[in-house]
């Protein structure tokens, strides 16, 4: 094992915090979900668990830094960018965090935790406003793992890319849960966007639901 440090599950906080101690010899407390190897074989675990709020989510990632409108050029965003032209500027955008479903075959809550964490949707439209006029962003891949996972926000999400005129389309690659895609849902994602969508499928049947 060649790594010195890892950072488990979210670590927006964790390693913020871990730059925090090291640069500025802060308490040792504030470590969380990191490993630290001290010696060859030897290893310090912080267990402490540092999951970032819906408000520390609603930041606007650092684009510039990102690189954010010459992402699809080194390769293939999403599911759907055969129906886009070549040329096209793409990237990804995260609305939630966390999944509803309990899944036994999926990380994600391992990894998020239990719920779904959402920002709201002011910070995403202003997210989108920023990709579509400073990078020149036509289309956005959601990376949600829930994206549909409150129907009200989600239409409030929808009108606003509509009543804002971003002209921008976009797709939900990593699917919506099957139960979540009620009429009037589908109607206004089309009408924001949406040019597809992959549709996890739910048993209704208790008994392969326990399998």
């Amino acid at each position: 094992i060649n790594v010195d440090y890892f950072f488990l599950y979210e670590a927006d906080l964790s390693f913020v915090n871990f730059i925090k101690v090291f640069n500025n010899k802060k308490n040792f407390n504030l470590l969380g979900q990191v490993i630290i190897r001290y010696d060859k074989s030897k290893f310090l675990l912080f267990t402490n668990r540092l999951s970032p709020t819906s408000k520390q989510l609603n930041m606007i990632p650092a684009l510039d830094l990102l690189e954010t409108s010459t992402l699809n050029k080194w390769g293939k965003i999403g599911s759907f960018f055969c129906l886009k032209p070549k040329n096209i500027k793409m990237t990804t955008v995260l609305s939630n965090r966390g999944c509803r479903a309990q899944c036994t075959f999926c990380s994600v809550r391992t990894f998020n935790g239990v719920g779904v964490r959402r920002r709201s949707v002011e910070s995403v439209i202003e997210e989108l406003k920023i990709l579509k006029y400073e990078y020149d962003i036509e289309h956005v891949m959601w990376l949600d793992d829930d994206f549909l996972y409150n129907t009200q926000e989600s239409m409030k999400l929808f009108n606003s890319i509509i009543k804002n005129n971003l002209e921008m389309t976009w797709d939900c690659t990593n699917g919506v849960i099957a139960a979540a895609c009620k009429d009037d849902v589908i109607h206004a994602a089309r009408d924001s966007g949406c040019i597809g969508v992959n549709i996890g499928m739910e048993s209704g049947n208790r008994e392969i639901l326990r399998k």
